[in-house]
């Protein structure tokens, strides 16, 4: 393991953070529809 964040791991933080905010929008979906 390198020292430090790797290219990988903030690939990985970011695509963490993109599949939360996706959730976030699909959680509030049946919301809008009711």
């Amino acid at each position: 393991m390198k020292h430090g964040k790797t290219n990988d791991e903030n690939g990985l933080n970011t695509a963490k953070n993109e599949l939360t905010k996706a959730y976030n929008y699909l959680a509030e979906i049946p919301q809008w529809t009711s």
